[in-house]
């Protein structure tokens, strides 16, 4: 890809959405000089902060010479602002594109041509972009993937004419460019599988300043939905052996912070 090409493609890509600089590929290795880890993943970072609201523009002039000042740069759309994206992942013992054909299958239906994305892994994965639906905050990836995700409220995906650490550049699939197709919206039979559990319905507690009283109830009512289960309360000869040797507050009926913790948080 030249640098025409690639100045193209990343103009191209700010009609999806918001862009901001990501420190690119050179040689092979990330431009920041960080080698490659669990935690650093090159060409995927941005250059610096505010790259989610002040650091990001849709401005075509700014982008031209943030192309112009940092010629190896990545660049990274912001999601959650004018589109949302499925990212199709795929890796040893993952595949995001067959479990999206395996949902249409079953659904007997399949997602309407919209702006896509491949990826420059040269894996096949892709990134498929929707307009933003209603209710985006009770959505997430469908249900019963693991190589599907949702990138919605402000997250970044990295744009065509950016470098792949493999040495490929993300391109606009073929017919499938901002140029060439609308972004479509998600239909209704995904969004159905993409809708968030309605958070379960818990009994109130007694208002009371009976710190004893309250621990017993919330003891029974358990934990909030999603959270870790509580450990199980201590024996009192234990707790008691604890409170000698480490210093800690005692709370009624001899139960250790580390016991009750989680009825407050």
């Amino acid at each position: 890809m030249t640098a025409a090409e690639r100045a193209k493609n990343i103009l191209n890509a700010a009609k999806l959405g918001p862009l901001t600089p990501f420190f690119g590929i050179v040689k092979g290795q990330c431009e920041c000089g960080k080698p490659k880890s669990q935690r650093h993943k090159p060409g995927k970072h941005p250059h610096g902060g505010g790259w989610q609201h002040t650091n990001a523009t849709s401005d075509h002039a700014t982008i031209a010479v943030w192309i112009s000042q940092h010629p190896n740069a990545n660049f990274a759309v912001i999601t959650g602002v004018d589109t949302v994206v499925l990212d199709l992942d795929i890796r040893p013992g993952k595949d995001g594109v067959a479990e999206l054909a395996a949902l249409e299958a079953k659904a007997g239906q399949g997602l309407p041509a919209t702006v896509t994305v491949l990826s420059g892994s040269g894996t096949g994965a892709k990134h498929l972009y929707f307009k933003i639906p209603q209710d985006v905050a009770k959505l997430q990836k469908p249900k019963g993937t693991t190589a599907i995700d949702f990138q919605r409220s402000r997250q970044a995906v990295i744009v065509p004419g950016s470098l792949h650490e493999s040495g490929n550049f993300y391109r606009f699939a073929p017919g499938l460019s901002p140029d060439e197709v609308e972004v479509a919206n998600l239909p209704d039979w995904i969004l159905a599988l993409m809708q968030k559990n309605a958070a379960t319905t818990r009994t109130t507690t007694t208002i009371t300043d009976d710190i004893g009283r309250l621990f017993d109830e919330l003891h029974k009512i358990g934990p909030p939905p999603g959270s870790m289960a509580p450990g199980r309360f201590r024996p009192d000869e234990i707790v008691m052996r604890k409170m000698k040797t480490v210093p800690m507050r005692m709370y009624p009926n001899n139960r250790s912070h580390s016991d009750s913790h989680w009825a407050w948080t």
